[in-house]
């Protein structure tokens, strides 16, 4: 939704929409767009579609609702920091959701997916700042809003980043889970070589090899029973 509001900015009159129409149903667009992308990232980060995750989408749905009552979006500076302003709370909330649910997964994925996803916020903060306060603002709109841009490609990277380790997490414990127990596989039990010397006495290789039959006897039991 996103890139269909920045198209539908770009176009002009062949569309046949008047200046007001466009503008409106381009910031809609947008405003939405980014609801959709936190009820994207809240389902991806929970692992589970649910009801509960759709109430990002009240603030643009909100926002949309009061552009078609009073023409107020057709104001350049005052839309560009609505929109970025509706932009940057739910990025932070995104980011938020990412960040508290890595001490339930811990993938590394999750920090870069996070770090990307505040330092996206930043830059909509600082848009906001640059319209509201254009003479103290550290960084120019249109430079923020550009950097921004590219920002929201490192976040759609780490989104495949997470979805990549996410898939590999859940092979490795498959493949050291026994599929009928659903306890710890053989092959998961880190088996050491011991330090013994050269020619190792009778007594400690009969030890070794009572230990190891005990661990395979326990294990087959276990299995099968």
């Amino acid at each position: 939704m996103l890139a269909i509001a920045s198209t539908l900015a770009g176009w002009d009159e062949s569309l046949h929409m008047s200046d007001n129409a466009r503008t409106f149903w381009s910031f809609s667009l947008g405003a939405n767009g980014y609801g959709l992308m936190a009820v994207g990232l809240f389902g991806l980060s929970r692992r589970q579609n649910s009801l509960r995750d759709w109430w990002p989408l009240l603030l643009p749905v909100v926002l949309m609702l009061s552009a078609a009552i009073t023409p107020w979006y057709l104001n350049n500076g005052s839309r560009a920091s609505v929109f970025n302003g509706n932009a940057t709370i739910l990025l932070a909330l995104s980011g938020f959701v990412i960040a508290r649910d890595f001490f339930h997964e811990r993938l590394t994925a999750r920090l870069g997916l996070s770090a990307s996803i505040w330092v996206a916020t930043s830059l909509s903060a600082l848009v906001v700042v640059g319209f509201i306060f254009p003479d103290d603002a550290p960084l120019p709109p249109r430079y923020a809003f550009f950097l921004l841009i590219i920002c929201h490609f490192a976040v759609a990277l780490f989104v495949l980043v997470l979805v990549q380790e996410r898939a590999e997490e859940k092979l490795i414990r498959l493949a050291n889970t026994d599929m009928l127990t659903g306890i710890p596989s053989i092959s998961s039990i880190p088996f050491r070589k011991a330090s013994a010397p050269e020619t190792p006495s009778s007594s400690s290789i009969s030890t070794f090899s009572n230990v190891l039959t005990i661990c395979m006897d326990t294990t087959k039991a276990m299995s099968f029973s």
